[in-house]
């Protein structure tokens, strides 16, 4: 039940900011088709991960974000900026498709070898080398609520989450030479700059799609629980970024990589409530 209506709240949610999104970035000539087809794309990678066997290691789906942040850093840069894989024509930003299916698959993994938690500020450290500011404070505010959740010590708590703090410290007072673009970081000022209501609608929209993870909160599972959080935490932290500064608007920017990336967060969080309810 609860699985259905996350996934359900995350399907109106995010069609309906890459519909707002597409709208607004039409004077911009934001490229609607690729939008359109990531969302698509997205969605139905949701609906086959939310599919897998239970028996599928809890590493495979963490091994992408570590090799996509590595390889970022040996691939072409944009004023000194590392935070893109390219895969043919197309560039993604390596954290945004890769992150949110990690933070889901991380308290899984921990729980059955508790070293894995070394995983976390080898992400943290690749994050400020890019550097990805946003992404860094997704990171860290995300392994914060998921350290809550999990049955550790105070002290156990205090060690795992200060890495990433200290990571995104240092990915925030690095110097970032990109300028925003209108239709990315300005995206949401332009649904206003159309009608207000447009505006309003766009920002709610994100919000929905940003705290449909909380639907599958109530899971008996340890490790639910805390992927639940975790993707709520990151998804609120990236929402959230762009007003207080110059950084990408997930789900209604014109980028593909935060649709398919969430969208694949959300199948995988999905599959392990329905496996732990059985």
């Amino acid at each position: 039940m609860y699985s259905m209506s996350g996934f359900s709240i995350f399907f109106v949610g995010s069609l309906g900011a890459v519909i707002i999104g597409i709208t607004a970035a039409q004077a911009t000539g934001g490229k609607a088709i690729r939008h359109c087809a990531a969302w698509v794309i997205g969605a139905l990678l949701a609906a086959g991960l939310a599919r897998l066997p239970k028996s599928w290691p809890a590493m495979f789906f963490v091994l992408p974000a570590l090799v996509c942040l590595l390889g970022s850093l040996f691939s072409a840069d944009i004023e000194g900026v590392h935070r893109w894989i390219s895969l043919g024509p197309l560039r993604f930003n390596s954290a945004q498709l890769t992150l949110p299916l990690a933070l889901v698959a991380l308290p899984v993994l921990v729980l059955r070898w508790r070293a894995s938690w070394g995983i976390v500020p080898v992400l943290s450290l690749l994050l400020a080398m890019q550097p990805d500011a946003s992404q860094a404070a997704g990171l860290a505010v995300a392994v914060g609520l998921m350290v809550i959740v999990l049955e550790l010590s105070w002290t156990e708590r205090l060690l795992i989450a200060m890495l990433p703090v200290v990571g995104a410290a240092i990915a925030l007072g690095r110097p970032d030479p990109l300028l925003p673009v209108a239709d990315v970081e300005g995206i949401v000022g332009l649904a206003f700059g159309i009608t207000p209501v447009l505006g309003l609608a766009g920002v709610g929209l994100l919000a929905a799609a940003a705290g449909a993870p909380l639907a599958l909160v109530r899971s008996k599972d340890l490790a639910v629980r805390a992927g639940a959080v975790g993707l709520f935490g990151y998804l609120a932290v990236v929402t959230l970024a762009p007003m207080a500064g110059a950084f990408p608007v997930p789900l209604m920017g014109m980028g593909v990589s935060s649709i398919v990336g969430s969208w694949m967060g959300l199948g995988l969080l999905c599959r392990n409530y329905a496996a732990s309810s059985l």
